[in-house]
């Protein structure tokens, strides 16, 4: 819908649009609408994967973060790809510390582990 763009935070404007206005996608859905608001509303959680360090991450979702709260949000894929381990610590740290503030923001999964 254009609302918002942006690295990260333009799905979370995507699925707000859809929920709002299914035919955005072409599509119709067999759900009732009001059943499909309400599923989204308690039950949907907005993620993103990224391999941009996490001040990147956080600075870009949380500028606009207030249009989708109070629906949490997470990192389902974080990979430090390139990175030193000394910001990869950074990091996770940061993303935990965050995190256990419990607000908006529910953690990361990191993405894969050198072997």
């Amino acid at each position: 819908d254009g609302k918002i763009n942006g690295p990260g935070i333009f799905g979370f404007q995507d699925m707000v649009a859809g929920i709002a206005d299914p035919s955005l996608a072409y599509y119709t859905p067999r759900t009732p609408q009001a059943d499909m608001e309400e599923a989204f509303k308690s039950r949907w959680v907005h993620g993103l994967n990224t391999q941009a360090p996490w001040s990147f991450v956080d600075e870009m979702v949380t500028k606009e973060y207030a249009n989708f709260a109070p629906v949490p949000w997470f990192i389902g894929e974080y990979g430090g790809n390139g990175q030193d381990k000394a910001v990869i610590q950074s990091d996770l740290e940061s993303m935990q510390k965050r995190a256990s503030e419990g607000e908006d923001f529910l953690g990361a999964a990191f993405f894969q582990f050198q072997t």
